[in-house]
């Protein structure tokens, strides 16, 4: 594969890497959405809702990784880099939305 073919590869790659990075955080925000009507007398505590959502996060950051390595390994490293660049400044940026709004 010649080098301009590979830099025209990774263009989709990183494009799709930053989509499924901002799809693995929308758990957090509809967990956050869920975690108000949690109740003293709820079967659901706040640990097992961020339990459940870390865990769904997880599955939604693993799968496109492993997808991509099965499909396309020469674009993995791109794709990991964005997916991981994306879904830490999405947390980041969702951790100081909601703290600023609890104040």
């Amino acid at each position: 594969m010649c080098a301009a073919c590979r830099k025209a590869a990774m263009v989709p790659a990183i494009v799709l890497g930053i989509v499924f990075g901002c799809v693995a955080v929308l758990p957090l925000y509809l967990g956050s959405k869920k975690a108000r009507f949690i109740t003293a007398e709820s079967r659901f505590s706040y640990t097992s809702l961020l339990l459940l959502i870390l865990l769904i996060s997880l599955i939604l950051l693993a799968v496109p990784v492993v997808v991509c390595a099965v499909v396309a390994r020469e674009v993995l490293p791109p794709f990991a880099l964005a997916l991981a660049i994306t879904f830490i400044v999405g947390v980041l940026g969702f951790g100081a939305f909601w703290a600023k709004r609890i104040r």
